[in-house]
C-alpha cells in the first residue's frame, strides 16, 4: 500500500462519501443475476428431518475460529514498545551513573542482562499474536509508516541517494528502534556458514567519542550508530567462529547476536538489546573502555591474591584440602589467562590475516556489558572458592571469637576494622549473638567447632571427651545473596531466567507475601501477563504478591547489587593469611603459659592453630575438663595468655594492619 493509500485510508471520514456513490456501487453489484422462480414441485415438498443422535447429542460440535484482530495485535505490541522505552530509560540512567561512579560494573551489567532477558520473554508471550499479523518488525513498519503520514512526510523519501531512511523522521524511527534494526539487517546477509567478515577499521570513518551528541543531526547520529556497530559486530563474529557453543559468563547481546549469525533471523528484543548497546557507548563516550579497565582489575587482585595463597600453602597442609583441590583455584588462573589476559579471537584473526595489534581485545574494550558478566563470573567463583578454602582451615572463624573475646574484656584500644566488617556480614560465626560474658566464650566456641550443645548441660555427665555434634564443624556462607541469584546462570550455565518469589523477597529486603500466606509454599514466577484495563505491566501476577512495575523492579535490584559489591568483592583469601599469621604470633606468645598447663605437646603440629584459641578460653574459665591440675594454677597465668594475645592483635590492627582487606576494596572504588 502506497503512502499516499496509507493517508487516505488515515484521513477519509464517512460523510465525504455521498449516497448516490454507495447506491450505485450497491448496483453494479448485481448487475447480471437471472432469476428464476421456483418450481411447483419444490414449494410442495415436505421438511426435511435431521437425525438425532441415540444418545440426544450432537454428532459433531462445531465452533468457529475468530483470528485475532490487528487492533489487539497492535495494542499488545504497543504495550511491548511501552515497556522497552522504559526499560531503556533506566538502563541509560544506570550507564550514566557508572560513568559517574555512582554504581559498579557488575551491578550495572547483571540489570542491564535482565532488563533484555525481560525484552525477549515479553516478545515471546505475544509472539504467536504478532506473527498473524507479518510478526513484530513488519508491524514496526506499519506503525512508523503511519506515523509519519500523521507528521505529514512520507516514510519512503529519501533526501538523498543511497539513504535508508526519511532523516526528517529520525525521531520517529529511533523511537521505535528501526535505525539500530536497518544496520543489523545490512550486516545479517554478509555471514554465511564458517566465514568470517574481514573489516577494516574506519572504512566507515572514525567518529570522536568526545564529541557531544546532542548537537549532532539525524544523519550525523546515525553515521556515528553505523561507524560503532558495523565496526563491532565482525568482532562478535570472530568470538562465535573461535568459541562456537555459549559460555555461561555471556551476556544477553552475544547469545542473541550467536543465533543471528546461524538463522539470520532479526527479533526485536535482539533489536532492542543491540540499541542498549550503542546507548552504552552514547552514555561512556569516551570512557568506554572504562568496563574493560574494571574488569582487569579485578582479575588481576583475584590472580594475586591466588597465587600468594598456593605460595603461601606451598609445605602446609591439612586433610580437609589435600593437594589436589587447589586444581579449582588453578582452573580459575586459566580462566583468567584465556578470557581476560589475552585476546581469545587473536589467532583466527592472525590465521585470517584480519588481526591488527592496535585491535587486540577490541571486543572487551567495546563492550562494558559483557566486561562487567565476565567480573561478575570471577568474583563470585572466587568467592565461593575462598569461602569454602578459609572454612577447612578455621582460621578466620576462631580469629574472631578471639578477638570478640578480648574486644569484651576491654583488652584492644583499637578495632580490627577487617574483622569487624566480617563478624557484619556472618552471624553464623557465633552460632546467634557474639557472647560477652566470660562463661560464654568457651561454649560458643565448642559450638563452633562441631562440639554438641549438651556437652554444657549442667546435669551432663563429665567424661574425658567432648561429644561431637551430628552437623560437624560450623562454617562461614557465602554472603551478597541477591548477587548469588546469578550463580548457577553465569559461572554453572544452568540457563535459568527470570526470578522466583523467594528471588524478589531478597531483591526487595523481605517477604513480598502480605496476605494469603497458605499460598507461600507456591513458587511464583513472574509473567510478564498484560493487564487489558492499564498500561502498565506489574510483576509478578500471584494474587497476593507486592505489585511492581518493571522499572521499579530494575531499579530496585540494580540498587541491592550496588549494595552487595563490597560483600562480593572482600578477599577472604587474604584474610585468611592474616589470621593464620596472628594464629602463629598468638601460640607464640602464649607458649609459656599454655606450656604450663598442657604440657609440651598440647598442639602436634602447626595445621592445628586454631586450637589455641580454645587452649586459652579453656584456661580462662577453669573448664571442668581441665580438672585439678588447672584449678591449682593461680589467677595470673590466665590473666597472662588473654593479655599475651591481646598483644599481638593489638600489633596486628596497628596503624593500618587492621584494614588491608579494607585497603584492596578501596583500590577497587569500594
Amino acid at each position: 500500500m502506497s503512502s499516499d493509500n496509507v493517508k487516505d485510508r488515515l484521513t477519509q471520514r464517512p460523510e465525504d462519501v455521498s449516497m448516490d456513490s454507495k447506491a450505485s456501487n450497491l448496483a453494479n453489484r448485481f448487475e447480471g443475476l437471472d432469476i428464476q422462480e421456483p418450481s411447483e414441485a419444490f414449494l410442495q415438498a415436505p421438511n426435511a428431518t435431521i437425525p438425532i443422535p441415540t444418545d440426544g447429542k450432537p454428532e459433531v460440535d462445531y465452533e468457529a475460529e475468530r483470528p485475532h484482530d490487528f487492533q489487539e495485535a497492535y495494542f499488545a505490541f504497543d504495550l511491548l514498545l511501552q515497556d522497552l522505552r522504559n526499560m531503556q530509560t533506566v538502563i541509560t540512567r544506570t550507564w550514566e551513573g557508572y560513568r559517574l561512579g555512582m554504581f559498579d560494573l557488575v551491578s550495572a551489567s547483571l540489570m542491564t542482562n535482565c532488563a533484555i532477558d525481560f525484552a525477549r520473554h515479553m516478545e515471546e508471550e505475544i509472539q504467536q499474536l504478532l506473527n498473524e499479523h507479518g510478526g513484530p518488525i513488519n508491524i514496526l513498519s506499519q506503525i512508523y509508516a503511519a506515523l509519519c503520514v500523521l507528521n505529514g512526510e512520507d516514510a519512503e523519501f529519501r533526501e538523498q541517494p543511497g539513504d535508508p531512511l526519511n532523516f526528517r523522521t529520525y525521531n520517529i524511527a529511533e523511537s521505535l528502534f528501526l535505525p539500530t534494526f536497518v544496520l543489523l539487517s545490512s550486516f545479517s546477509p554478509l555471514v554465511e556458514k564458517r566465514n568470517l567478515v574481514p573489516y577494516k577499521a574506519g572504512y566507515f570513518g572514525t567518529h570522536d567519542r568526545a564529541s557531544d551528541r546532542s548537537q549532532k543531526s539525524a544523519r550525523d547520529r546515525f553515521l556515528e550508530d553505523k561507524q560503532v556497530l558495523l565496526e563491532v559486530l565482525p568482532e562478535f563474529l570472530y568470538l562465535h567462529r573461535t568459541v562456537p557453543s555459549p559460555e555461561p559468563h555471556e551476556d544477553e547481546i552475544t547469545r542473541g547476536l550467536r543465533k543471528m549469525f546461524d538463522t539470520h533471523e532479526i527479533p526485536l528484543w535482539l533489536v532492542f538489546a543491540c540499541q542498549i548497546f550503542l546507548d552504552i557507548h552514547h552514555g561512556l563516550r569516551d570512557n568506554v573502555q572504562k568496563g574493560f579497565a574494571d574488569l582487569t582489575n579485578s582479575a588481576k587482585a583475584i590472580e594475586n591474591s591466588i597465587r600468594l595463597n598456593l605460595d603461601f600453602h606451598s609445605n602446609l597442609r591439612i586433610g580437609n584440602w589435600p593437594k589436589q583441590n587447589d586444581r579449582a583455584f588453578k582452573a580459575l588462573l586459566e580462566f583468567i589467562a584465556f578470557w581476560v589476559d589475552s585476546d581469545f579471537s587473536q589467532p583466527v584473526k592472525e590465521r585470517l590475516k584480519v588481526w591488527r595489534s592496535s585491535e587486540s581485545f577490541k571486543l572487551m574494550k567495546w563492550h562494558p556489558l559483557l566486561c562487567g558478566i565476565w567480573t561478575y563470573n570471577l568474583k563470585a567463583r572466587y568467592q565461593d572458592l575462598a569461602v569454602v578454602f578459609q572454612g577447612a582451615w578455621g582460621s578466620i572463624m576462631y580469629s574472631a571469637h578471639l578477638y570478640n573475646a578480648l574486644r569484651k574484656e576491654k583488652l584492644l584500644a583499637r578495632q580490627w576494622i577487617d574483622m569487624d566488617l566480617v563478624l557484619s556480614w556472618h552471624d553464623e560465626i557465633f552460632v546467634g549473638d557474639p557472647p560477652s560474658q566470660p562463661a560464654d566464650y568457651l561454649k560458643r566456641f565448642s559450638l563452633s567447632m562441631g562440639y554438641s550443645a549438651a556437652s554444657f548441660a549442667r546435669n551432663r555427665r563429665q567424661t574425658a571427651k567432648l561429644p561431637e555434634s551430628k552437623t560437624g564443624p560450623k562454617g562461614i556462607q557465602p554472603v551478597a545473596h541477591v548477587s548469588r541469584m546469578f550463580f548457577d546462570r553465569y559461572c554453572e550455565g544452568s540457563g535459568q531466567i527470570g526470578f522466583s518469589e523467594s528471588d524478589l523477597e531478597k531483591i526487595l529486603g523481605g517477604p513480598i507475601a502480605e496476605n494469603d500466606k497458605e499460598d507461600e509454599h507456591e513458587e511464583g514466577i513472574i509473567s510478564m501477563q498484560r493487564n487489558s484495563t492499564t498500561s502498565k505491566r506489574k510483576t509478578p501476577v500471584k494474587k497476593h504478591s507486592r505489585q511492581l512495575t518493571i522499572v521499579e523492579l530494575l531499579e530496585t535490584l540494580r540498587n541491592t547489587l550496588r549494595g552487595e559489591a563490597p560483600e562480593l568483592t572482600f578477599d577472604y583469601l587474604e584474610l585468611h593469611r592474616i589470621c593464620w599469621r596472628m594464629l602463629r604470633l598468638v601460640r607464640e606468645a602464649c607458649d609459656p603459659h599454655l606450656r604450663k598447663i598442657y604440657g609440651v605437646e598440647y598442639l602436634e603440629d602447626e595445621t592445628q592453630l586454631p586450637f589455641v584459641v580454645g587452649y586459652i578460653f579453656m584456661a580462662v574459665m577453669g573448664t571442668d575438663q581441665l580438672g585439678k591440675a588447672l584449678a591449682q594454677k593461680d589467677d595470673v597465668v590466665k590473666s597472662n595468655l588473654l593479655m599475651s594475645a591481646a598483644r599481638v592483635v593489638e600489633g596486628l590492627i596497628y596503624p593500618l594492619g587492621g584494614s588491608l582487606v579494607v585497603q584492596l576494596l578501596a583500590k577497587q572504588g569500594y
